[in-house]
């Protein structure tokens, strides 16, 4: 059983850092833009746009899996 759990864990953890990079880009991408039907910040406001920013493209990089432990760290505090 363990030799089992142990063999698809790379699996889940890259299907963990898809859902978790989509869900933060799909966040600061509904704050930026309005997709999904959500409200729109306006440009240069503290510190809603900014944080807009950071978790769309910590989102990003989280989801493509390019310096994830850095994206996802700042990410997390925006």
């Amino acid at each position: 059983m363990t030799g089992r759990l142990n063999s698809a864990q790379p699996y889940a953890i890259g299907l963990f850092r898809i859902v978790v990079g989509l869900l933060f880009a799909c966040h600061g991408a509904n704050s930026l833009f309005g997709t999904f039907g959500g409200q729109t910040m306006q440009a240069g406001t503290w510190p809603g746009w900014y944080a807009a920013v950071i978790e769309l493209v910590g989102g990003s990089l989280v989801l493509l899996g390019l310096g994830t432990r850095a994206a996802a760290f700042i990410s997390s505090g925006a």
